[in-house]
């Protein structure tokens, strides 16, 4: 059996240190597989909420919600930029490319998913950072979460850590 992927989706991490080197890594595995195949790539940043839908803050209009608000906005700003980038140097290496940005109050590896299939993506092709004992514990793995929830084939990569 061979498959051969149509529409690649690849959601990047943009909000941890050196991330930007971490999704141009992540690029690069997809835009070979992309090339390979004849297949789009969707680049994909779920952004943070500030609350979730179901809950009101208690001081909705104070200065301390405004002001995660406002962080939070420019994050999201920030992340289309970034992924702006990094669908344009995709396109510069001959991939068809877009960006997407995805800004619900679900949790990341639950719209990674709902997006894959709501775009008619049909494989998801996304880094993980391989943490290990108490910080995969704690953090946990959201490749591992999409891996298990996707109704889709899922390609985890892991980006060779950079020397310093």
């Amino acid at each position: 059996m061979h498959f051969a992927p149509r529409h690649v989706l690849v959601p990047v991490a943009l909000d941890e240190g050196a991330a930007i080197d971490f999704g141009r890594e992540t690029l690069e595995a997809a835009c070979e597989l992309a090339q390979r195949y004849g297949a789009k790539l969707t680049l994909l940043y779920v952004a943070p909420q500030a609350l979730p839908l179901n809950e009101t803050p208690h001081d909705f209009t104070g200065q301390t919600y405004q002001a995660m608000v406002s962080l939070l906005n420019a994050r999201v700003l920030h992340a289309r930029r970034a992924l702006d980038e990094l669908a344009a140097a995709a396109r510069d290496r001959g991939c068809e490319a877009e960006s997407l940005v995805v800004t619900d109050a679900t949790p990341v590896a639950e719209a990674i998913c709902e997006t894959a299939a709501r775009i008619g993506a049909d494989l998801i092709a996304l880094a993980t950072h391989g943490r290990r004992g108490v910080r995969h514990f704690v953090l946990g793995s959201v490749a591992e979460r999409v891996a298990q929830r996707a109704n889709m084939p899922v390609l985890v990569l892991h980006p060779e850590p950079r020397a310093a």
